[in-house]
């Protein structure tokens, strides 16, 4: 049985397609609770250090975001938190970004 679950400030998460395959993923489950997601904003000015990005278009205002560079999504997961390969992995994949790209 699918369920489409509503988390306040992140949206609603349905448990079948896309989430749900019946070889690679057969047990699907809404999130329990409000999980506490964070996105970690880092910008050509602060590339070394995350600025932390509330859910909130005020916390949007005040980052060094800017909307007219090209913007990438990084995630590491979602059924954890970061370890240390997913820390070493992201600062892999946002360095070659920032090499080779004007992105956030």
């Amino acid at each position: 049985l699918y369920v489409n679950k509503c988390v306040e400030d992140l949206g609603c998460f349905y448990t079948g397609q896309p989430f749900h395959h019946l070889t690679n993923r057969p047990i699907s489950l809404p999130p329990t609770g409000n999980p506490k997601v964070k996105f970690h904003l880092f910008t050509p000015s602060n590339p070394d250090e995350p600025y932390e990005q509330e859910v909130t278009l005020e916390s949007l205002k005040n980052s060094t975001f800017d909307a007219r560079l090209e913007t990438k999504f990084m995630i590491h997961g979602f059924m954890s938190d970061l370890d240390f390969d997913d820390v070493r992995f992201v600062s892999t994949i946002q360095s070659i970004l920032f090499e080779y790209h004007s992105v956030y």
